[in-house]
């Protein structure tokens, strides 16, 4: 298996809605809750996209 990095948290409805990082786990206290620690509104695609979409998402990213 390889190294896994990153936790995808996902609503009832199994709409991605943030995605936390193992570190962010490891390093916050126990009492956090998820939706506190996690990166919320993560840039995706879906599966329908065309290639010029996704590459057109990726171009707009802000890092």
């Amino acid at each position: 298996m390889d190294e896994i990095y990153y936790v995808y948290v996902v609503d009832d409805d199994e709409r991605l809605r943030g995605v936390l990082p193992l570190q962010r786990l490891i390093t916050n206290p126990s009492v956090s809750k998820i939706k506190h620690v996690m990166k919320k509104e993560p840039i995706s695609v879906h599966e329908g996209d065309t290639i010029e979409e996704v590459a057109r998402t990726i171009e707009n990213m802000t890092w």
